[in-house]
């Protein structure tokens, strides 16, 4: 069996991140939560069935936080990347200071 590591993960985490941050999945988002409440409404569901969707939003709230740190993490690592490169190419800058947030965070410097 091969082992593919972590890309594709993270390639499925940027999909879903450009998916869930549509403006039409707010309106798909915002229809399901009103069909849940009038359907509650008119076929009389109980309280369980409330909290129930309760920890569902949770558990969708609290995977979108890490979808978007993830994505933002990504972005911010690629943007920082670009910069040192840019650095790297003017011929009067210095660049004493590129990969500095690797160092910062502990991590080892990658040329």
């Amino acid at each position: 069996m091969k082992h593919h590591g972590p890309r594709p993960l993270l390639r499925q985490l940027s999909n879903l991140y450009t998916v869930v941050s549509h403006p039409y999945s707010f309106i798909f988002i915002l229809i399901t939560i009103i069909g849940w409440f009038i359907a509650g409404y008119v076929f009389h569901f109980d309280e369980h069935w409330y909290k129930a969707f309760h920890v569902f939003e949770i558990v969708v709230a609290l995977t979108m936080v890490f979808l978007i740190e993830n994505s933002t993490h990504a972005d911010n690592r690629a943007m920082q990347e670009k910069l040192d490169e840019i650095i790297r190419a003017l011929p009067r800058a210095s660049d004493k200071k590129v990969g500095l947030e690797k160092h910062l965070k502990g991590e080892k410097k990658i040329r």
